[in-house]
């Protein structure tokens, strides 16, 4: 009798540390492991529905290690972080019970390693991890599969004309050392940014410190950026080089830009950007002058507009409003004239076809509608051109331009030969035969008195 009361009791004790302990003698659960699929097992392969909670834990956090997106096609791990009572915090991975909620874009089925899993699709998918009461789960998405090793300006995939062919999604590229409105400094990964459905677009707007047209462009879309924002933009402030001509690091672009903007965007510098050691948007294919602007939309990571399609132009609000539309050559607005029937006798030179001579003296005219205004100057020698115009009306731009490229002709350092800034008047000097447009910033309309003299 008593040999058959213990062996009675031998028995319910193993069937206890089965279904509770993950068969390793008294332990108190905190061996129990997350199987595939999201569905626990204990060590004898029994007791997932009993497991315990550890002792003290309180949250689980969900984490994607290291730096790489989720791309199709190849497998993912996750991290699970136990945080206790104590405030210590431990890695739980093999502890938990992990979940996807979408099995045919990621799936923990197949993979003996509990927290690896396969990615057959491609889109948005939670992934949660759980151990006896407690869980937590980490939102996310897989990046574009198709993306491109290299950042390319739109034009380049085809023949020039537009529309064009947009190019393949954007390579992915992050940042360790972001700094954030706030004072925030944390990374900034593309992976993220297309996991964010708040966002429409991303405004890259590239530059260097010792540029003054970067300056006063980042200026003048920070007092637009509450707009911009609003309407679903994000906007991307990268530096590439400090005043000394050197890879500009992200430190140096957040003093830089927080002088003169304030708390707008987020600021980056290109010697941080990664992989590759720092360089990267130096020397990619977009950034052919300064400031360069890039816009992408989210969905899909493709460039939808950048300095080859005349970004710089366009209104980013309605960007963002409609990033499925096409901006590679968009229709002119309508817009509200502001020119109180004041334009220039030449009209219409709204081309560079149609430019009107320019002789020395003053001229009156107007930006009066979505088109800019161009003119010829023939002067030999050296020449100065005001162009006189209330900034609280509209802000007017003006620029030599190139017929090739079309598009603002370009110094040695790749600065804009003009005038842009957030003053009333622009005015520079300029030698020799010369185009020139007058253009409103983001479709702005003030009338103009233009003021050409020899120098």
């Amino acid at each position: 009798m008593f040999r058959l009361l213990l062996q009675i009791f031998l028995s319910a004790c193993v069937f206890i540390a089965w279904g509770c302990s993950g068969g390793s003698g008294g332990s108190s659960g905190m061996d129990a492991v997350g199987g595939a699929g999201g569905t626990a097992t204990g060590g004898g392969g029994m007791g997932g529905a009993q497991e315990m909670t550890p002792e003290g834990l309180l949250e689980i956090r969900v984490a994607l290690p290291g730096v790489k997106p989720i791309l199709p096609g190849t497998p993912k791990n996750f991290v699970a972080t136990g945080v206790f009572a104590d405030g210590s915090e431990r890695d739980i991975s093999a502890e938990v019970t992990w979940h996807s909620s979408d099995e045919n874009i990621l799936s923990f089925d197949g993979d003996p390693r509990s927290n690896f899993a396969a990615v057959p699709g491609d889109g948005r998918v939670t992934v949660s991890a759980s151990i006896g009461s407690v869980s937590g789960e980490f939102s996310t998405c897989t990046y574009p599969a198709d993306f491109s090793p290299y950042l390319r300006s739109i034009k380049t995939q085809g023949s020039g004309a537009c529309p064009c062919d947009l190019p393949a999604p954007i390579p992915y590229v992050y940042w360790e050392n972001a700094h954030f409105p706030g004072g925030e400094v944390k990374p900034l990964r593309f992976g993220e940014l297309h996991c964010d459905e708040s966002v429409s677009i991303m405004i890259f707007v590239v530059g260097t410190t010792w540029c003054g047209a970067c300056t006063s462009y980042a200026q003048r879309i920070a007092e637009i950026s509450s707009e911009i924002e609003a309407a679903g933009g994000k906007i991307i402030f990268i530096e590439l080089e400090d005043d000394n001509h050197e890879p500009c690091t992200s430190s140096v672009a957040n003093r830089h830009l927080s002088n003169y903007i304030g708390d707008v965007g987020i600021r980056v510098g290109d010697a941080d950007t990664q992989p590759g050691g720092g360089g990267y948007m130096a020397s990619s294919g977009v950034v052919r002058a300064y400031p360069t602007v890039v816009i992408v939309r989210r969905s899909d990571m493709r460039i939808i507009a950048d300095d080859s399609t005349g970004a710089r132009d366009l209104d980013l609000v309605a960007v963002a409003q409609d990033p499925d539309r096409d901006w590679t050559a968009p229709s002119v607005p309508m817009i509200d004239s502001k020119c109180e029937g004041q334009e220039e006798d030449s009209e219409p030179n709204n081309s560079s076809a149609q430019a009107a001579t320019l002789a020395l003296g003053s001229v009156d005219g107007g930006i009066c509608d979505g088109y800019p205004d161009f003119f010829q100057v023939n002067e030999q020698g050296s020449w100065r051109l005001s162009v006189n115009f209330d900034h609280s009306v509209g802000d007017l731009d003006v620029a030599v331009w190139d017929v090739n490229s079309d598009g603002p002709m370009r110094d040695g350092s790749g600065e804009i030969v003009g005038s842009y800034t957030q003053d009333d008047n622009e005015s520079f000097d300029h030698t020799g035969p010369a185009l020139i447009r007058i253009s409103g910033f983001q479709y702005a309309s003030a009338p103009y008195n233009l003021t050409l003299e020899s120098r």
